[in-house]
């Protein structure tokens, strides 16, 4: 009896564990799946931003070649349809990531699958109900934006009536059709997201490499430091050199010659150890931050300003006649004229600077202090953030030929159903993204140009009051302008070396006291 228990017991035991183990090799096969249905779609939603962020550039290159080589044979393929048919595409690729893909993934993650379905583990239950949800989202934004519309044009929109409501069917189609109208207002806030962004990033763009150019400064200091150390090496041995000739003929005991002997090799050891310890920081500073980032900052501080010129210019074309607004064209022949009166160094500059305004919007974004978190960290970042960071790089990038037509940034005239955005036709709202987009750019550039000066200006102030109070003043008093004009520094120097300029400071201050 005893046995038959057991027996009972170890095949219960065996079929539980095996339970155990299908739903665990179930679930794992299921994770996987839904991981790489999700990754696959961010991969897509990534390579649609590239796509939207070379747009411009590839068009302008487009253009320029074919005026240089309009008779070679091997580039005939390029031609204004395919431009055009390029555009659309990119268009229609946005338009299914923001509002189909995108919404997918994120919905997949938080889906568990009905309840009341057949297959409880199967990745159909849980395909099914982010499938669901996701025709709902899209159900609910175009009927928001049909009743915004509703309202917003009441002369010009579809006349519905309380039977026209229930037809539901040409509800659908009459609104569906108003898609790229919802694209239209992402476009715009990513146009406004940009204004905020792009500003904050040439600042940090600056921030960076007032941190990396200093570095040129301290190696130029630690030169000259070696070189008054080697001087006085040298001096030490001649000394050295003197006093033992001098002492063999003087009548000197040998103990006091070994004592000089003694004290002139002290002082060449601690002039070697400190000099060892001078050739290491600077071979710690590369040759990088003598040449290359001082030669960078020329070069993008040059951008910056051909950026700043271009859109001063834009706005006087604007409001003299000279330029038309970014609204629709019909007739456009890629290779008729060059884009830029410098030929095609002019367009390889429009080209720069677009990518280097892209580069700027995107550091910018990541530097906003709601965004930030979303900054993707290695080993560290979940699907749910990879998710959100493939979506405001897709808004971002997407706004990029608007942005850069708005600007005035080139002359090229967007194409496709790009040119289709009715609000891209305000010239008030043209201006003034235009003026406030310089202002932003100056004041912020400005500001982080005369950091250095005015770090310099706050020290040798600290220098002065320190000297004045210490000849006549209390210690309490001391010490209070010191604290000030340390956090004074501080909060100046958020992005400097704060070891080095405190180093210098405290070093001038202690010694004036």
């Amino acid at each position: 009896m005893s046995l038959g228990i057991a027996t009972s017991e170890a095949e219960f035991e065996s079929s539980i564990r095996e339970n155990v183990v299908r739903k665990y090799f179930v679930y794992y096969c299921l994770k996987s799946k839904m991981f790489n249905i999700r990754f696959w779609i961010c991969i897509f939603s990534t390579a649609v931003s590239l796509s939207a962020i070379l747009l411009v550039p590839f068009s302008i290159f487009s253009n320029e070649i074919l005026l240089l080589y309009s008779k070679n044979y091997y580039i005939q393929w390029l031609s204004s349809s395919l431009l055009k048919s390029l555009w659309n595409s990119v268009f229609a690729c946005s338009n299914l990531c923001i509002f189909i893909l995108l919404p997918f993934a994120y919905f997949l993650i938080e889906s568990h699958g009905f309840v009341s379905f057949r297959f409880t583990y199967s990745i159909w239950n849980r395909v099914l109900e982010t499938t669901v949800n996701s025709f709902f989202l899209v159900i609910l934004s175009v009927l928001l934006v049909q009743i915004v519309i509703i309202f917003l044009e009441k002369e010009n929109c579809y006349p519905y009536t309380f039977e026209t409501c229930f037809n539901m069917w040409s509800f659908l189609i009459t609104a569906f059709t108003k898609l790229p109208v919802i694209y239209s207002y992402i476009s715009m806030f990513g146009v406004g997201l940009s204004l905020a962004c792009t500003p904050l990033g040439f600042g940090r763009i600056f921030a960076v490499f007032n941190v990396l150019i200093p570095e040129a400064r301290i190696r130029n200091k630690i030169i000259n430091d070696l070189q008054l150390l080697s001087a006085e090496e040298m001096h030490l041995v001649k000394k050295a050199k003197t006093a033992v000739s001098t002492l063999k003929h003087t009548p000197f005991v040998e103990e006091e010659m070994n004592v000089i002997w003694l004290s002139c090799l002290r002082n060449l050891a601690n002039l070697y150890a400190q000099r060892k310890l001078f050739q290491k920081e600077l071979h710690s500073i590369s040759w990088l931050s003598v040449v290359i980032y001082p030669a960078l900052f020329v070069v993008i501080l040059a951008i910056t300003a051909l950026s700043v010129l271009s859109v001063m210019w834009n706005v006087f074309q604007i409001t003299v006649g000279f330029r038309r607004l970014p609204i629709a064209i019909e007739d456009f022949e890629l290779g008729s004229s060059s884009l830029s009166f410098l030929g095609f160094y002019g367009a390889f500059i429009e080209i720069i600077i677009t990518l280097y305004l892209m580069l700027a919007s995107l550091i910018g974004f990541y530097s906003l202090p709601v965004f930030c978190r979303l900054k993707p960290i290695r080993n560290g970042t979940s699907m749910t953030r990879l998710i959100f960071n493939c979506t405001s790089t897709l808004v971002l990038s997407s706004a990029l030929p608007v942005l850069a037509r708005v600007l005035g940034l080139t002359n090229f005239d967007l194409l496709g159903n790009y040119s289709q955005l009715n609000w891209l036709g305000n010239i008030y709202f043209v201006l003034m993204y235009n003026l406030m987009f310089t202002f932003a750019v100056v004041c912020v550039s400005l500001t982080l140009l005369q950091l250095p000066f005015r770090l310099t200006w706050i020290l040798r102030l600290a220098v002065k009051l320190v000297a004045r109070i210490s000849s006549s003043g209390s210690a309490s008093l001391k010490l209070f302008v010191l604290n000030y004009l340390t956090k004074e520094v501080e909060g100046d120097q958020r992005s400097h070396k704060k070891d080095v300029l405190e180093e210098n400071l405290c070093s001038k201050l202690t010694d004036t006291v």
